[in-house]
């Protein structure tokens, strides 16, 4: 009857593919909601709680740690993870309280599509709590949500990230305790925001014969600072200006000009922002009224996070210093990128 033993595990595998056949097991990235073989489209969701005014250590029983509580789509389900943890990211100072800061969550990768954030604010206290470096010990404030639509951004086969932050404001009116009428917790506003790049020329540039500039081309484009490298989006930037072209040769100088893409839409959250110049010259491009022609300067690049505001630029100056003159080298030219603005 030995036989039975070794025959028993090939019995069962056709009653594992039929499970596998109808669907049955964990979901996995390579098959759609909809039944139809394929790559599910996948992205990643990370929370912020943002505390923005010191939090005072009050007697007799001081808050110790905050302890954010983010969930997805539901508000009882598992917390997501910390990264780095509170306790190693907590600025507590004995005697003076808490200085303002940000607690981070580890990555969540779900499907695209339509869902809702929660965060939850619980607090320990010293001299309450048996254990306050253990979550969660007195709630605070919350949960408050943020609904949307988290959907693929660009082309690329990397995930497409989004930030969705929170922030805990803190105005006090007790001398002895931390009341929730204190706190308020707020919601992030955007999930997508508009990123408009631009080029500011911020000094004339003479027509050097014998082959002279024709036009400027920034070649702007967005990346994620995260995963694996990728093409960075392109934004093309707005048209030739043909009536500048003219005066420009009229009177052999163009004069101080901007160049402004047209506004991409992105997630929140962290992106880099590069800017490329490049140049035509009459006679030596074939058609110097087409991008891109001569690479002139760049790329140089500004990170950082984005989503307090709805519309967002980032510009980038170029200055102009001749030396020659009869062409337009490099070192003639500095590319500067500025501060983020709205």
């Amino acid at each position: 009857m030995d036989w039975y033993i070794f025959l028993t595990p090939l019995l069962l595998l056709p009653i594992i593919f039929l499970f596998r056949l109808v669907g049955c097991g964990y979901p996995e990235f390579g098959w759609r909601r909809d039944g139809a073989p394929g790559p599910e489209i996948g992205v990643k969701i990370t929370f912020k709680l943002n505390i923005l005014d010191p939090i005072p250590f009050i007697d007799p029983n001081p808050i110790y740690y905050i302890f954010p509580k983010f969930t997805i789509d539901d508000p009882d389900g598992e917390p997501i993870g910390y990264d780095p943890p509170p306790q190693d990211n907590t600025p507590f100072t004995a005697e003076v309280g808490l200085l303002p800061f940000t607690i981070t969550s580890v990555p969540v990768q779900v499907l695209a599509g339509d869902h809702t954030c929660y965060c939850d604010v619980w607090i320990t206290r010293t001299g309450i709590d048996a254990d306050p470096n253990k979550p969660y010990g007195e709630h605070l404030i919350g949960p408050i949500t943020k609904a949307g639509l988290f959907a693929k951004k660009g082309n690329s086969g990397n995930l497409s990230e989004y930030v969705v932050t929170f922030n805990l404001s803190y105005t006090r009116t007790s001398a002895n305790d931390y009341p929730a009428t204190d706190f308020q917790l707020t919601p992030p506003t955007n999930l997508l925001i508009n990123i408009t790049l631009v080029l500011k020329v911020l000094d004339p540039i003479p027509r050097l014969q014998p082959n002279p500039m024709f036009w400027i081309w920034p070649q702007f484009t967005i990346a994620d600072p995260d995963g694996p490298p990728e093409p960075a989006l392109y934004i093309p930037s707005q048209q030739l200006n043909l009536q500048d072209v003219q005066e420009a040769q009229t009177t052999g100088l163009f004069p101080p000009f901007t160049i402004t893409s047209v506004p991409a839409q992105v997630p929140a959250g962290p992106h880099i922002c590069s800017c490329d110049v490049y140049i035509t010259r009459e006679h030596i491009d074939p058609s110097p009224e087409q991008p891109f022609g001569h690479h002139l300067i760049g790329p140089v690049t500004v990170q950082g996070e984005f989503g307090e505001h709805n519309d967002n630029f980032v510009t980038f100056n170029l200055n102009y210093a001749q030396t020659s003159t009869t062409d337009y080298p490099a070192n003639d030219f500095q590319l500067t990128p500025q501060p983020i603005g709205p």
